[in-house]
């Protein structure tokens, strides 16, 4: 053990090269880096710990950075955890890591033997967040070899490790274990060539935005700018000046950083010379400088962390917490991205693979010039393919895209750009021209308008650099590599400005099957509708094939002739088009490998990743593809249910395209279509990852047809479908890479706070997105559980009660989203979005006009349209309907119009203002048949309108003779209550359906059931009287309703003398003399008071059980029938004022009490006299009298308070949904309460 200083001097005098020493406090540790003899090389600097346990040094070998930490681990896994999270501030940025020594812990079961195995998550954590691989692994994947062993060799660990970055891991020679026989430890030796290792370049230079917070830089740029402008009329164009001006800001820039970085080292050493000169004071007893010490060590401390700040801007980090000190998470990310760009060998064009850095680079050149080389297209295949695309830009929006650059759309197009983003090869960031946008806004828009006249941008802006960022597969295959353009901020501006031009209209000629970069569209619909198309085939067994495409190099094979002209075709003007072609004219870059720049490719064909306008153009590229697709009948679809013959045939969402398709046949076609596509636009289909995958009733076909790669699960968009269970497919690798993540996070020193923000932002955003499709099972949300909750508390112990984290700040808590919660929000605001899309439905774009009636007396339709759509902006509605009564429907193309109609709450139209509304309501059309054609509109309207608003009628013709109509109408109606599927209209019985309409009963005209299960089956339609069918019902041989009283026996009852009628009650018809008229059944005995008879009704066989009424004597043989009701209808055609609605009959079945039949007769008449307002057409308001009267009477006790009883019948109109008023309620319960 290495245990003071004295020690390690004896040591190094004895050792003949370099030699570095970290001595323990304590009795455990001590450790040191020995160099040999030979070394002649530069180490730059060098650190170590105060216990003995860290020694880290930079040593640089052919310009290559190789940073060596020795270390010797705690061995308490506390200690060890704390010591790993630290070991970072350790680390050299910029350089190759080999960390060894002994680790007193291992990750895997292969590295211990005997005893009990604990596997320490905190080397695994070391190793994954530093991007670090053991060597000695690497080289024995499977093997079983120790670095200790106890004193019997009965338990044994391999405990002494080095772990490597990912970049020297194909330089190893050789690792392995050798014997130690002064020690219980074994050597572990690494044999690491170091000529082939690939250096790392310059780069590219880029700006350092804590300059921008400098007044003294501010005011030199400023001066610079201004004196550019000022002599502006030396330069020979605007875009000669625009260049200059870029390359002066670069060199001032430069020399200011030079000098302040200069200023900063001298600073540093001077207080690190102050600081050890009063150390050494306080060392001989002076203790008088002890308050300078600390201000001292407290002005170097701000400098270094100051240094180490760059290594939070150079990882990228989006989300940082304000005061939060560089951690391992910073360095991690920064040496991982590192990592990701770096490429160490390639195969060349004959299959050969290269590693030297020239080769590399030159393979790199060759495979891009391949690449963006124009290729020659079919003109008669591109003419075809235009044929089927049949969207053309209105001339008003057409116009918008017109036009020269304004400051003000260059200005909108600044503040919606990205910031912190890498910029181009000139190095001014957008934060850059944030600052000095007020001098450099004119003039950029002027450049960039002579650029458009003159067809050619200037050098600055055509130029580019290509970063190449690992997809997946071989990182030997260039085509596994996305390249991702780096464009300089001014040209970006210009791009974005256009782009916003045609975002704004790409709505109108982009089918909603594409759901990328239009606004208003979101990938989850494109999601939602495979997932629903998916399961519906699933659960009937239907038959498809779905067929995921992967294009190869999608954006990059872009064919620019065609893509200008099918702007043409879509009808853009052609400053727009001019300018277009303006802006990929000699557009060139160079390929940044392993930081150094290749000499510049030509962009020949292609739309650049990484510019806003490229998504756009390419988006209405594909569009020719998905054209052709619909076009097609020789491809059947998917037909979805419901859809009145719509096919799902294909989705798209950029260059993924999903297509499902009905049989094998189909499939064919399909591939001819994409064939076609193609040969027109240079389109390439990548066949190896193409999937395909049978559906339905073939999901267990085993055919592997075209040579695709079929499969049983594929990944779409993110999401994982398959005719398998695909829950552990689609939840495991989130809650991985949510784990990984949180396990970097640990590392940063964040606030309860800070971690909540990250929690809810980008932790459960990995799930989030899946939670929209999806609900995520009980497993699943237990882990969440289990890795957030620990995060956040940093121990299992949760200190706070989970249910006052999730509350708002304002309440008490952290405001930590709930994901179940906001899972089921997602799930729902998804299922919203799908009922409103603008993809199948535009209410959510339409308002409602109200013009006042008095306009339509002077002028009519014809005179107010022009002036309307005029007011309205013809280029901003898609449709306008004159309705009836005054109404106009205006169909917006954005909701954003939409919603500006209706914050103005009317709507100025000459000097009338009219007020406008939301048009939510579901408008449907209904249809009426078996009508005759000579019955007015207006008769129609007038028994419709009882259930809804009716906003439109209009008759049908017959499809190959439109001047003939075949009687049937169609009403335009939004529902206010139920619509019954047969009416009478003006006498004339008539069938109603719309769609969606529920079971209608034909007997009662109440919808929700059948004829079959009606209560009221069986009965007379004519007169509701059971007994006997309409066609033998006497009323239609009668003008009058006869009685079904059963007269009694002739020999034991005489026959009396009618009573006359109460005044109230109207006389009945005069009866034709070929209809007996049977005499009223009256009681026998004359000393018996007789009541009055109340008059002969139509009864109904449904009845009401009522007391007897006592009578002296009745013959045996006699019923008594006692018939409750108002005055036989005469007509099916009857006037409103003479309409009267029957009351529920008594049976006779059981005799009446004394008083019961008054009060029913009572009854009668109020529901009579209440009903004289209600169309005679209306035979269901009727029928919910009589119920509601048969429901009301058993239930009411003598004594009753008419409150109450009117309470009673309310409540049992709402339960059983009768058509009955209020007021009818009120009547009924005083004619009981008055009679009871």
């Amino acid at each position: 053990m290495i245990s003071d200083d004295a020690t390690c001097r004896s040591f190094s005098s004895r050792w003949l090269g370099p030699s570095f020493w970290a001595p323990a406090c304590r009795r455990r540790g001590g450790v040191a880096i020995l160099c040999s003899d030979r070394f002649r090389n530069n180490v730059s600097v060098w650190q170590k710990d105060s216990d003995g346990r860290v020694l880290s040094i930079l040593v640089t070998l052919n310009d290559i950075k190789l940073n060596l930490v020795n270390v010797y681990t705690p061995t308490y896994p506390t200690e060890r955890k704390t010591f790993f999270q630290s070991l970072h501030s350790f680390f050299f940025p910029n350089s190759e890591l080999i960390l060894g020594g002994d680790f007193n812990c291992y990750d895997s079961l292969l590295d211990k033997m005997g005893g009990t195995a604990r596997i320490d998550k905190s080397l695994s954590d070391l190793k994954s967040s530093c991007a670090l691989r053991d060597a000695w692994r690497l080289k024995h994947p499977r093997e079983r070899h120790f670095t200790w062993f106890n004193h019997n060799r009965t338990i044994a660990s391999r405990l002494d490790s080095f772990l490597i970055s990912r970049s020297l891991c194909g330089q190893i020679s050789a690792c392995k274990i050798w014997p130690c026989l002064r020690s219980d430890h074994d050597f572990v030796i690494l044999d690491i060539e170091l000529s082939g290792l690939l250096k790392h370049g310059p780069g590219v230079w880029k700006i350092n935005n804590s300059l921008l917070e400098d007044e003294h830089f501010r005011s030199s740029i400023e001066d610079l700018i201004d004196t550019f402008i000022s002599f502006r009329h030396v330069f020979s164009s605007t875009k000669e000046l625009w260049d200059a001006l870029k390359d002066d800001i670069k060199l001032v820039t430069v020399n200011f950083s030079r000098r302040r970085s200069r200023e900063r080292a001298r600073e540093k050493v001077l207080l690190t010379n102050r600081l050890i000169a009063l150390k050494n004071r306080l060392a001989l007893g002076l203790r008088s400088d002890a308050q300078e010490i600390l201000v001292l060590e407290a002005s170097l401390r701000a400098i270094y962390d100051k240094e180490l700040e760059g290594s939070k801007i150079r990882s990228r980090v989006k989300w940082l917490e304000e005061g939060e000190l560089p951690s391992r998470y910073f360095f991690s990310l920064e040496r991982q991205r590192h990592e990701r760009t770096l490429v160490s060998s390639v195969f060349n064009s004959e299959g050969l693979e290269v590693s030297s850095l020239p080769e590399i680079i030159e393979v790199h050149e060759i495979y891009y010039d391949n690449l963006f080389a124009n290729e020659e297209m079919d003109l008669a295949v591109q003419n075809e393919l235009l044929s089927h695309v049949s969207s053309r830009l209105p001339e008003a929006r057409r116009a918008s895209c017109e036009g020269s650059l304004t400051l003000a759309e260059a200005s909108e197009a600044l503040k919606l750009s990205n910031r912190n983003r890498t910029p181009g090869p000139d190095g001014l960031s957008l934060e850059f021209y944030l600052t000095f946008w007020s001098r450099l806004g004119p003039l950029l828009v002027d450049t960039f308008n002579e650029c458009l006249t003159e067809g050619v941008l200037c050098d600055s802006m055509k130029a580019s650099v290509t970063r190449l960022v690992h997809k997946k597969d071989d990182r030997r295959l260039l085509k596994n590599w996305r390249p991702i353009s780096l464009l300089n901020v001014d040209y970006k501006i210009c791009s974005k400005a256009i782009s916003l031009r045609l975002a704004s209209v790409l709505e109108c000629i982009v089918n909603p099957d594409q759901t990328c970069s239009v606004p208003g569209r979101s990938i989850s619909s494109n999601v939602i509708l495979l997932r629903d198309c998916l399961n519906y085939i699933e659960q009937t067994d239907e038959t498809g094939i779905l067929i995921s495409l992967d294009q190869e190099k999608a954006f990059d094979r872009v064919n620019r002739s065609f893509m200008l002209r099918l702007l043409e075709h879509f009808g853009f003007g052609p400053s727009f088009v001019n300018c277009i072609r303006t802006l990929y004219n000699g557009a060139n870059m160079r390929i940044l490998v392993n930081d150094f720049l290749s000499r510049p490719v030509l962009l020949r064909r292609g739309v650049r990743q990484g510019d806003a306008l490229s998504p756009l153009l390419y988006v209405l590229c594909v569009e020719v593809l998905a054209c052709k697709i619909r076009a097609s009948e020789n491809i059947k679809g998917f037909l979805l249910p419901g859809a009145r013959g719509l096919q799902f045939k294909v989705a798209q969402y950029a260059d993924d395209t999903t297509a499902i398709v009905k049989d094998y046949r189909s499939l064919v076609c399909l591939f001819e279509a994409i064939s076609l596509y193609e040969r027109g636009t240079g389109a390439k289909l990548n066949l190896s990852k193409t999937k395909a995958m049978w559906l339905g009733a073939w999901k267990n076909c085993r055919d592997e047809p075209l040579g695709l790669t079929w499969v049983r699960k594929v990944k779409i968009l993110g999401v994982v479908f398959g005719v398998e269970n695909t829950e552990r497919e689609n939840w495991e690798p989130r809650l991985s890479k949510l784990d990984k993540s949180l396990s970097l996070w640990r590392s940063r020193s964040l606030s309860l706070l800070g971690k909540v923000l990250i929690l809810n932002i980008l932790g459960l955003s990995k799930l989030l997105f899946l939670s929209r499709f999806m609900q995520p099972p009980k497993w699943v949300v237990d882990k969440v559980n289990n890795l957030i909750w620990p995060f956040l508390w940093g121990s299992r112990v949760e200190t706070v009660a989970r249910r006052t984290i999730l509350c708002p700040p304002l309440k008490g808590g952290l405001g930590l989203k709930d994901f179940v919660c906001q899972g089921k929000a997602a799930r729902l605001a998804a299922f919203v979005k799908s009922l409103t899309d603008s993809s199948y439905m535009a209410y959510h774009k339409s308002v409602m006009l109200h013009f006042p009636e008095e306009v339509y007396k002077f002028v009519g339709v014809a005179d107010i349209a022009p002036h309307l759509l005029n007011a309205l902006g013809p280029d901003k509605v898609s449709a306008v309907q004159f309705l009836r009564n005054g109404r106009v429907r205006v169909t917006t193309k954005t909701t954003a119009y939409r919603d500006e109609l209706l914050r103005g709450s009317s709507f100025r139209y000459g000097d009338i203002e009219v007020p406008v509304s939301a048009a939510d309501a579901l408008f449907l059309p209904v249809y009426v048949r078996d009508l005759p054609y000579e019955v007015p509109d207006a008769d129609v309207v007038s028994v419709f309108k009882a259930f809804g608003v009716v906003l439109s009628i209009r008759p049908c013709y017959f499809k190959n003779f439109p001047s003939v109509a075949n009687g049937t109408r169609v009403l335009q109606m939004s529902f206010t209550d139920p619509l019954p599927s047969s009416l009478h209209v003006a006498s004339c019985p008539v069938r109603v359906w719309h769609p969606g309409q529920p079971a209608s009963c034909s007997v009662c005209r109440e919808p929700g059931h059948l004829p079959r299960d009606c209560p009221y089956s069986g009965l007379c339609l004519k007169c509701q009287s059971p007994g006997h069918k309409a066609r033998n019902c006497p009323s239609s041989t009668s003008t009058s309703a006869p009685s079904s009283v059963v007269p009694a026996s002739p020999a034991s009852t005489p026959e009396p003398t009618p009573e006359p009628l109460p005044p109230s009650t109207p006389a009945p018809s005069p009866v034709p003399s070929s209809t007996p008229v049977p005499p009223p059944v009256v009681p026998t005995s004359a000393s018996t008071p007789v009541p009055p008879v109340p008059p002969p009704v139509v009864s109904t066989s449904a009845s009401i059980p009522v007391p007897s009424v006592p009578v002296t004597s009745v013959p045996s043989t006699s019923v008594l029938s006692v018939l409750v009701s108002s005055p036989t209808v005469q007509s099916p055609v009857t006037s409103a004022s003479s309409f009267q609605i029957p009351v529920f009959p008594v049976s006779t079945d059981v005799p009446l009490e004394e008083g019961e039949i008054p009060m029913l007769a009572e009854l009668s008449e109020a529901g009579a006299s209440s009903s004289k307002s209600v169309r005679s057409s209306n035979a269901p308001r009727a029928i919910d009298y009589k119920k509601l009267v048969r429901l009301v009477l058993p239930k009411v006790k003598p004594g009753s308070v008419s409150s109450n009883v009117k309470k009673l019948c309310l409540s049992l109109v709402k339960a059983h949904r009768l058509n009955v008023s209020e007021d009818e309620c009120s009547r009924i319960a005083d004619s009981v309460c008055s009679k009871s």
